[in-house]
């Protein structure tokens, strides 16, 4: 990401972009306990923490790219955010709610779909919705950090 200008201490961003993270990851947890109960049994915390890391990944693109006028260096990533900005509604909302939408979207659908592998196979199953979950968090994390040593 490259940085252009803020107005907040980007620390705070940061922790107000996780805060947002966890609301979130609560919000769809509930409904994946409402509408698919197995899942969440299946799945439990891996299922929780895959759900979060997407979430802190792109909440934190989200305020990196609307906040805090950071750029996205992720071809697909970079595709989203421009396909939010020519919807009329990128204008007054910023970009990043797309970005945010499709992370949640795509971690649930994930969740969902490693369900069934989980029951047959808990040990790979598990370790493998693991790796899903750090393909989020890792970003997510980096994101938040550099927010706080640049802020």
């Amino acid at each position: 990401m490259v940085r252009h200008r803020t107005r907040q201490p980007s620390a705070v961003l940061a922790v107000r972009g996780a805060r947002l993270a966890v609301i979130l990851t609560g919000m769809l947890w509930a409904a994946t306990q409402f509408f698919y109960p197995d899942v969440a049994i299946i799945t439990g915390a891996v299922g929780v923490l895959t759900l979060f890391a997407h979430a802190l990944d792109g909440v934190s693109t989200a305020v990196g790219i609307d906040v805090l006028g950071f750029g996205e260096q992720t071809p697909l990533s970079r595709a989203i955010l421009e396909i939010a900005h020519s919807i009329p509604a990128g204008d007054s909302l910023g970009v990043g709610w797309l970005f945010v939408l499709v992370k949640l979207a795509i971690a649930e659908f994930v969740v969902l779909l490693f369900a069934d592998y989980v029951a047959s196979e808990p040990t790979e199953g598990y370790l493998l919705l693991g790796v899903v979950a750090a393909v989020g968090l890792g970003p997510g994390a980096h994101n938040l950090i550099l927010f706080a040593i640049t802020g």
